[in-house]
């Protein structure tokens, strides 16, 4: 796989915790706003714009692309963000708890994601490209890195941890998702040739996160790509534009949580028709509850928690249940079909509560693994009440693993919605890099 080096923008090391951001799509417009208040050096200025204009305009609206360019420059200008001297490439460590993922924030080819190289497991929704495609074009920026892994490369793992063996450029704690970022700076040419000659023999790269900013990079690459052909010029590949902003983690450092599903409100259900559908695809068990640590009369979540492949958890009627799999329902060799999102919703969602895509269902709640299996408690709850005319319920499932996410990405398909939650996110605003500089 080809990677390079570039000029990198940073914020300095004393404002980065005022500049640094969460990522524009966990915020929704208000939330962005008030977060951002009072902070002219805050991000979200620059990769959510619209909180910079009124309410009545729209989020794709050309003068919310207008001012994210006008803001970025700004920032520019105002040293917010410093370029570095030189080309170089960045090591980044995500600290989270007891959990640490290192990786390397380099620029990767939109070419090699043309071919097949740098592999997706997620379909991308035609509106949100076209937003950040006329974002990445307008800005002419990558304002955030693509997350990328690759298969664990024990020579690329040691380089990374020599390279952040020093004391950091930048060391920031985020408040908002309450972990820590950290980057080092590799500006020695001869490091940066070993993770160039390094990263040629990794036969291919695999998307965690970011699949439209991937597919916006490669939009502006054919974009610029025709239009210099159009007017008579050359294309040999190696064009600024022809790169994306990367951070590329090796995929033993991290961490996928499960991704649960929450039904909410169904009249007319009943437990025992639930039972009754559940029990010809499962071995149902109720799990006992340890009475000494019951708080508020539920079952304590962890107790519930689904950790092995096939084994779902569900949560009815403030009981929790475990559901095994009877092996006939999970398909052999087919790396979407075996994956337990996909079984749940075969097996359950589909013919029992007539949900057939889940994307759109307006029948259901998805909620991140990290949210714990509290919340999946207090959602039903929420929603059950004290109606008895008909029932709602949550599905506890087993996290994805790193190698069913490269299978299904190997065989050139696509998980179901909604399946993989990583965590850490990338933090926005700790490192950008210009297209055309």
């Amino acid at each position: 796989m080809k990677i390079k080096p570039f000029f990198g923008y940073t914020p300095k090391p004393e404002s980065a915790k005022k500049v640094v951001s969460p990522p524009y799509d966990v915020l929704n417009r208000k939330e962005a706003r008030k977060y951002a208040s009072g902070n002219e050096m805050s991000f979200l200025h620059v990769n959510k714009a619209e909180i910079d204009l009124d309410d009545e305009i729209s989020p794709y609206d050309d003068k919310v692309y207008t001012k994210a360019k006008e803001n970025l420059d700004s920032f520019i200008e105002k040293k917010f963000l410093v370029k570095e001297e030189k080309k170089v490439f960045y090591i980044y460590a995500q600290i989270k708890g007891s959990h640490t993922q290192k990786g390397i924030i380099c620029l990767t080819s939109t070419q090699e994601y043309d071919e097949g190289k740098i592999k997706r497991h997620e379909f991308t929704r035609k509106a949100k490209e076209a937003d950040r495609t006329k974002i990445v074009d307008i800005q002419n920026a990558n304002a955030g890195p693509v997350f990328l892994s690759f298969r664990k490369k024990e020579s690329l793992e040691k380089l990374i941890k020599v390279c952040s063996s020093g004391e950091p450029h930048i060391d920031v704690f985020s408040e908002f998702s309450q972990d820590r970022h950290v980057l080092w700076k590799v500006d020695n040419d001869e490091l940066i040739e070993k993770f160039v000659t390094e990263f040629n023999d990794v036969p291919a790269l695999y998307i965690c996160d970011g699949h439209h900013r991937v597919q916006s990079a490669s939009n502006v690459s054919k974009l610029r790509r025709e239009k210099i052909l159009k007017e008579g010029g050359k294309v040999t590949g190696e064009e600024p534009f022809n790169f994306m902003l990367s951070v590329v983690f090796p995929e033993n450092h991290l961490a996928i949580f499960d991704y649960n599903r929450v039904i909410k409100f169904q009249e007319g259900m009943n437990q025992k028709a639930v039972m009754d559908h559940l029990e010809k695809m499962f071995k149902v068990e109720e799990i006992p509850t340890n009475k000494e640590e019951v708080n508020d009369g539920l079952t304590p979540p962890h107790f519930a928690k689904s950790i092995n492949k096939g084994v779902f958890s569900m949560y009815l009627m403030k009981k929790w249940y475990s559901l095994i799999t009877n092996p006939e329902f999970i398909p052999k060799n087919d790396p979407v079909g075996s994956l337990d999102s996909a079984i749940l919703t075969e097996t359950v969602l589909t013919p029992l509560f007539g949900i057939k895509d889940i994307r759109t269902s307006k029948k259901l709640d998805f909620v991140g693994g990290t949210r714990g299996y509290k919340e999946l408690e207090k959602l039903v709850n929420k929603q059950q009440g004290e109606k008895t005319n008909g029932i709602s319920l949550a599905f506890g499932v087993c996290p994805v693993s790193m190698e069913e996410l490269m299978e299904v990405a190997d065989s050139g398909n696509v998980m179901p919605p909604k399946s993989t939650w990583f965590v850490p996110k990338l933090l926005s605003g700790l490192v950008l890099r210009l297209i055309e500089d």
